[in-house]
């Protein structure tokens, strides 16, 4: 199968989307979470894997840790009512500028 650059990117999106859940049910005393991490981490390494054959490495696992890491805070608020301090919040911000910084100028 060809992989284009927009499939690139769409296995990018999979990538995130998979490793936010899989760090959201990271809970390895019950079993069903326990599946649905390891299952999520499984299909996301290889959507990243995919996203490597037209997009590069840096910009790609960049912007696929720093979604990961901007995005988890916002789910650990809405379905664990854990809260976030200020300075968290700025860091979350300055993630998103630096993604945003290294798409474009990359």
């Amino acid at each position: 199968m060809e992989i284009t650059m927009w499939m690139a990117y769409v296995f990018l999106a999979i990538a995130v989307g998979t490793e936010i859940v899989a760090t959201s049910t990271m809970c390895f005393t019950k079993l069903k979470p326990s599946l649905v991490c390891i299952i999520c981490y499984v299909i996301c390494f290889y959507s990243l894997g995919m996203s490597l054959t037209h997009i590069p490495m840096g910009i790609a696992y960049g912007t696929w840790g720093a979604l990961g890491t901007a995005i988890t805070p916002l789910i650990g608020y809405i379905a664990y009512r854990q809260k976030t301090s200020k300075a968290g919040l700025i860091g979350v911000v300055l993630i998103i500028i630096g993604i945003l910084l290294m798409n474009l100028y990359g």
